[in-house]
């Protein structure tokens, strides 16, 4: 008999303490969920937009849109594509070069400042590679903010034979 006893106070006594884990657990996710909620919050009132809120939980200072593009056209032509930078910085921003790995891209609107709040256009030209092909590049921005010196954006070019 003492034998089943001793095993019922233990059985009790483990279950209370699966219910403070759960307990713990549940409060955990409160406290994060809220203060999730919080920066949310925040990164709204500071940037109106649901994209603002993420590049602002991202501790993004500076964004590109879009970040990705399409280019598509007979091989060997030149098309134009645009990227918009915002500047959640409250100081003026420096766009002091671009690269990438083909010589197939060009921008002659390099360096701009984009003034502190602000949004700024860059235009840069992409030659469609030859013959019918897919490429994609990596075009990186070079920035004078020191935690977030570049900005990346991609180009898929595809070039076709008008048959």
């Amino acid at each position: 008999m003492s034998l089943r006893l001793q095993l019922l106070a233990e059985r009790r006594a483990s279950h209370k303490g699966s219910v403070s884990t759960k307990r713990f657990l549940v409060q955990v996710v409160l406290v994060t969920c809220a203060l999730v909620g919080a920066v949310a919050t925040i990164g709204f009132i500071i940037d109106s937009s649901v994209l603002g809120v993420v590049h602002f939980i991202r501790g993004e200072l500076l964004s590109i849109a879009p970040a990705n593009q399409v280019v598509a056209g007979s091989p060997d032509t030149e098309h134009c594509v645009r990227f918009t930078f915002q500047n959640r910085c409250n100081r003026d921003v420096q766009i002091t070069g671009a690269k990438t790995a083909c010589t197939c891209f060009r921008t002659t609107s390099l360096p701009i400042s984009v003034k502190a709040r602000d949004q700024q256009s860059v235009d840069v030209h992409v030659t469609l590679p030859s013959h019918n092909k897919r490429e994609r590049h990596d075009i990186i921005f070079y920035t004078d903010i020191s935690i977030q010196p570049t900005v990346v954006a991609s180009v898929v070019a595809y070039s076709h034979d008008n048959d």
